[in-house]
Formats: C-alpha cells, sequence, structure tokens
C-alpha cells in the first residue's frame, strides 16, 4: 500500500519509517519539497521512501496519515 504521511517532525517521522519498515510505499510531505528533515530521513532510511510537498503527499498515497493537534482544555472543576 502506498501512503502519504503529512509532517517532517518526530511524529511523522516514526510513522513514515514504521509504514515503510512493514512494506510500503511512503512519501513524507511538508510545507516545500526540498525540507532538509524530510531528505535527511529519507537519506537514512531508503530509496522506497520519498519527500515532497503536503499536496505531493496526499496525491501519492491509497491513504493519508496526518498528526493532529487538540488544543488543550483546562478540566472542569
Amino acid at each position: 500500500m502506498r501512503y502519504g504521511v503529512l509532517g517532517t517532525g518526530m511524529v511523522g517521522q516514526a510513522l513514515a519509517t514504521r509504514l515503510a519498515e512493514l512494506g510500503h510505499e511512503v512519501m513524507m510531505g511538508s510545507r516545500t519539497a526540498d525540507n532538509k528533515e524530510a531528505e535527511a530521513w529519507r537519506q537514512r532510511t531508503g530509496i522506497r521512501r520519498r519527500v515532497g510537498t503536503f499536496r505531493d503527499a496526499a496525491a501519492f498515497g491509497d491513504s493519508a496519515a496526518k498528526r493532529k493537534f487538540a488544543k488543550s482544555t483546562p478540566a472542569e472543576p
């Protein structure tokens, strides 16, 4: 299966790496196609991994994974 991972931080890299280890083709997307973190990840992990923009990664994958940040709200008393 082909996955597009949107984000190049720790979570995105961990998710993309594990999916690739399981034999999937993975593209990591960021705001720019020349993201240094994404390219460093690709160089470390192998040629079955690709990097590009968010749009590239979303179009690449049969599925797209995105980490959403939930706004923390204080607990009700």
